[in-house]
């Protein structure tokens, strides 16, 4: 037989000798058919390879309709009647004779099939139930946008007995199940809810506590099985829920904050662009657009009630609601996306939305989809061009659908009441509402102040602008975020790094409207350091981590460069870039908290090398200093509001070191007003702040020995070398080991009765992340303790770092797997928490924001899913770290 329709001809000719020959079909059209779907789908062919039925039948000159089977199947071949039919619509769709949105159309009806012959056949399992039950398809089921592998969305609804109508819903699932994945989640309650409600119940739940996105599911509800009527009736009661007469103020901006979260999703962190469906520039951006502009006009439109996303954009076109240009634009992108993902889910029938990142596999899938080799262009470059072209257009949808009309209306405000292609005031004010601006009276006048004028920044503005508010709908508060952006825009008119940003590229000021809707710290300080917005046009270089020895070179560069006060001066500017940089980073999801305590040690050890530095140049060579860090800078684990903890000890005139160690922490504590850099604190050292700033090596070494509290030898746990004279540090640290690690019954309780005296006195609120109960410092307290017990035993425990000390103690069986879990997780969270918190400008950075639009911002900052979840997060973390520092720590 030939194989010349195959798409990869390699492919087909290993499939086809697993095939016996006497099975293949004989004609013309047959064998086209076969050598298709074996050049596309490794996972077709295996059905083929098992039921030889499917082989005969590509010789029929028209294919059977795929339901068929499944409406003659019994329960035991259910199962194999949905794979004969899938594998029908796979042949139909690869041949060519139906597009993607019909092959879409295909796999919905064949799930309705299962649904409706798994009904029946569960009836009559059944005898006569004293229930009679719906099946609603809910989700693609509903709007006919059926993936090969989706989950089939239902709810139940019946009329009669509770107990049959659930003993019914349930079999109905099992029967389907054997097929396909269903799920009934989207039922009120979810998993937690009843199985199965009647017309009366879904309408009390849904006018009592029904959320936005469970009514927005709802447009896409239609009957699928069982009873017509009874479906009827629930669409009947519930649509003037769907379409109200009028929206609650938060409707839309519940959308928007859903449509952020989607794209902060773990899918899209992990991989990318990669992410077909949920990434930007993907299919969600789409069928956002369009459900947000049926939920703002379809209360007054009925011809927009449309379930599917196609049908809908040709309504919201024909009515006059999107341009039917860019409404055939973003149509064929759908189609285009709709297509790539249904050739991915083809090749293995199983779900998934990530294109390949392999160029091998990505090559296999763009000759899938009829791209071609050419001596100009490969296969690969050319799907790779088009996805990228599709998804910028995609990308566009927002700006085009909603922020052009505001920009073309206040660009050029005029006495009339409207502007050709613009809005009136009330328009766009309604248009800023259902973008999610709480007041958009206010937001109008912001919008007006940014694009309206003659200057060269409101020219670039009124260009850069329509990305900057669909970055800033997409985020937790809109409103501040607009402020922000006309606050630095005011501040940096006419510089121009500003000007170069937003002209360039609208990605690069949409990236900005972002941060500055999530930071307010950043905000500021971008008015402070406007040459750090170059920083946002080259992410590459964002992304780019120096090492500990690349700072402190960069640090005493700095310093040697300026000379004297400049060069005091330069190191400011460098700390807060650096730290610019590395709260960029955090925002923009580049750095992790283990990462960004990485890089802020970095720069700390830098800073301290570049003041050691200065003063070494001011006092001359009398005393050679030595810093230790302490403390979350001895772990590397320096968050935000973190200041440097140090000892410091010397070799030399003592009365210079002092003076050397002065200057140091004078100079470094300069920075921290405006950047919110760190403080230096020497608090840690022998004899607290009642004794000298430093000791020499030896001296130092005799009072840990001889005269050190027990907490002191405890903090020494989390000690390493900082910055000057190494050797001075390594030789303190040696010398005092065997004090520092050993088991003593008498330090152990010291150390528990010095945490439960820190806890009643010194902790203010128990919702304290650091020092209240199930906080930071339990975690490293218990941390702290175990290493100093094991670690005479266990060399590695010696090194500071309490997620790494986490790590360890799990190794050597000293925490269960639990136990770390659960530590592993609260330390990350409430660093988190406390990263975020400064981020946000708050000046208590220690628990959670007291206004619950703060803690819903701060939630958006995190990518947690809401302001519940967050705070839900929070408590459970605290009860589980709790409960393994009473074990641990207080045995």
């Amino acid at each position: 037989m030939t194989l010349g329709a195959a798409a990869d001809r390699d492919l087909a000719e290993s499939a086809l000798r697993r095939l016996e020959p006497a099975d293949l079909p004989t004609s013309e059209l047959g064998c086209r058919r076969l050598g298709v779907v074996l050049g596309a789908s490794p996972a077709a062919a295996d059905l083929a390879a098992r039921d030889r039925w499917l082989l005969h039948v590509l010789d029929t000159p028209t294919l059977p309709d795929p339901t068929e089977a499944v409406a003659a199947s019994d329960a035991a071949g259910l199962r194999q009647a949905h794979r004969r039919g899938l594998f029908l619509i796979a042949v139909r769709d690869l041949m060519g004779e139906f597009d993607t949105p019909r092959a879409a159309e295909a796999l919905s009806d064949l799930a309705d099939a299962v649904l409706q012959r798994s009904h029946l056949l569960a009836r009559a399992e059944m005898g006569e139930p004293a229930a009679d039950l719906a099946v609603m398809a809910m989700g693609k089921l509903g709007g006919r946008e059926l993936n090969y592998v989706s989950d089939v969305d239902v709810i139940f609804v019946h009329r009669g007995e509770q107990q049959a109508a659930v003993k019914l819903a349930q079999r109905v699932l099992d029967l389907a199940g054997s097929c396909v994945e269903m799920d009934a989640n989207l039922r009120p309650e979810g998993r937690s809810g009843a199985l199965s409600r009647t017309v009366e119940s879904y309408l009390e739940y849904h006018q009592r506590w029904g959320r936005t996105w469970e009514v927005q599911a709802l447009v896409k509800m239609r009957h699928a099985a069982g009873p017509a009527e009874l479906g009827t009736q629930l669409h009947a009661a519930l649509e003037p829920l769907i379409w109200p007469g009028s929206r609650a103020p938060d409707t839309v901006a519940d959308v928007q904050q859903m449509k952020g979260e989607v794209e902060r999703s773990r899918p899209v962190r992990r991989d990318g662009i990669r992410q077909l469906k949920l990434a930007p520039g993907g299919l969600r951006d789409i069928e956002f657009a369009v459900q947000l502009l049926q939920l703002v006009h379809g209360p007054t439109d009925v011809s927009l009630r449309a379930a599917g996303t196609l049908p809908a954009l040709q309504a919201l076109a024909r009515g006059g609601y999107v341009d039917e240009g860019d409404a055939q634009l973003f149509g064929d992108a759908y189609r285009f996306l709709r297509t790539v993902e249904h050739r991915l889910q083809l090749w293995g029938l199983r779900r998934t939305h990530t294109i390949p990142a392999a160029d091998a596999e990505r090559h296999r899938l763009a000759i899938v989809l009829g791209f071609r080799d050419l001596p100009a262009r490969s296969a690969l470059e050319e799907f790779d061009r088009e996805l990228e072209r599709v998804r910028r257009g995609v990308r566009r949808l927002h700006e085009k659908l909603f922020f052009r009309p505001l920009l073309g209306t206040v660009a050029a405000w005029a006495s009339s009441d409207r502007l050709d292609g613009g809005l009136d005031r009330s328009a766009a004010k309604k248009r800023l509402e259902a973008l999610g601006f709480v007041a958009p009276s206010r937001a109008l006048g912001d919008v007006e102040a940014l694009a309206n004028g003659t200057t060269r920044t409101a020219r670039q503005l009124r260009v850069a602008l329509p990305a900057m508010l669909e970055a800033l709908a997409t985020g937790p508060d809109p409103d501040a975020g607009l402020r922000a952006v006309r606050d630095v825009a005011d501040a940096l008119a006419g510089r121009p790094g500003f000007l170069r940003l937003i002209r360039d590229n609208p990605s690069h000021a949409a990236v900005l409207a972002r941060v500055l809707a999530t930071s307010p710290r950043l905000a500021r300080w971008f008015v402070h350091q406007p040459e750090a917005l170059r920083l946002l046009t080259d992410r590459v270089a964002l992304r780019v981590d120096p090492s500990t020895e690349e700072e402190v070179r960069t640090a005493i560069a700095v310093v040697g460069r300026g000379g004297g006060t400049g060069g005091l001066d330069a190191l400011r500017r460098h700390a807060r870039r650096t730290l610019l940089r590395t709260a960029l980073r955090v925002v923009l999801g580049d750095a992790d908290v283990h990462q960004a305590g990485r890089e802020m040690s970095d720069l700390g050890e830098g800073l301290l090398a570049g003041a050691l530095h200065a003063a070494d140049n001011r006092f001359g060579d009398g005393a050679r200093l030595g810093i230790l860090a302490m403390g979350r800078f001895g772990g590397r684990e320096l968050g935000f509001p973190s200041d440097l903890d140090v000892v410091f000890v010397h070799e030399g005139d003592a009365a210079v070191a002092d003076r050397k160690a002065g200057a140091v922490i004078e100079m470094l504590g300069s920075t921290a007003p405006v950047a919110g850099t760190f403080d230096v604190d020497a608090g840690l050292r022998p004899e607290g702040r009642a004794g000298p700033l430093t000791r020499s090596v030896a001296s130092t070494l005799r009072y840990y020995q001889e005269w050190a509290k027990p907490w002191e030898l405890f903090a020494l746990t989390q000690a390493r070398p900082a910055g000057g004279e190494t050797e001075l540090v390594a030789e303190l640290l040696e010398g005092v080991t065997d004090q520092v690690y050993r088991t003593d019954a008498t330090r152990v309780r010291a150390v528990r009765r010095m945490k439960a005296r820190l806890e009643s006195e010194r902790v203010r609120s128990r919702e304290d992340l650091k020092l209240g109960p199930g906080g930071l410092a339990d975690i490293e307290w218990t941390v702290q303790l175990l290493r100093m017990v094991h670690g005479r035993d266990a060399v590695d425990l010696r090194s500071p770092g309490t997620a790494r000390g986490i790590s360890l103690l799990h190794e050597h069986g000293w925490l269960s797997d639990t136990e770390s879990e659960w530590l592993a997780d609260g330390w990350q969270l409430f660093s988190e928490v406390r990263n975020g918190v400064f981020l946000l400008g708050e000046r208590r950075t220690d628990q959670l924001p007291v206004a619950p639009e703060r803690r819903a911002q701060l939630a958006a900052l995190l990518g947690v899913d809401g302001l519940q979840a967050l705070e839900e997060s929070v408590a459970r973390a605290r009860r589980r770290v709790r409960r393994v520092m009473e074990q641990r720590f207080y045995d």
